[in-house]
């Protein structure tokens, strides 16, 4: 399953940024010592910059020079990710088993395994 962002933190308020922020903490609060949480933060240059086509000449040409100016700068401009992911590390106890075959059984050793 792809990750998707849940939410497009540019499109909320101060006050919708902070709710989320204590909802987040509360439910982090939830878990146990077992519980990992991850964070990736995928950066990326910026896809180039394609402006649209506007009727007014003026206006088309600052939008054009803008388009190119922030094109020629793609090196330097990033796209930022931030995803989250948590797992439940419960360990696991693990008992050795040795396994001898029969002796008629030629050129065999003992085989170990671990199993929980």
């Amino acid at each position: 399953m792809p990750l998707k962002p849940l939410v497009a933190q540019a499109d909320l308020s101060h006050a919708q940024r902070q709710t989320l922020g204590h909802r987040l903490e509360a439910g982090l609060r939830l878990l146990d010592e077992h519980c990992r949480v991850y964070q990736y933060l995928l950066k990326r240059t910026i896809a180039p910059i394609v402006s649209a086509p506007c009727p007014q000449p003026i206006a088309h040409e600052a939008i054009q020079g803008r388009a190119a100016y922030l094109n020629a700068r793609r090196d330097e401009l990033y796209d930022l990710s931030l995803y989250s992911a948590t797992t439940n590390a419960v360990p696991v106890t693990l008992s050795i088993v040795t396994i001898k075959p029969p002796k008629h059984w030629p050129n065999q050793g003992a085989t170990t395994y671990a199993r929980p």
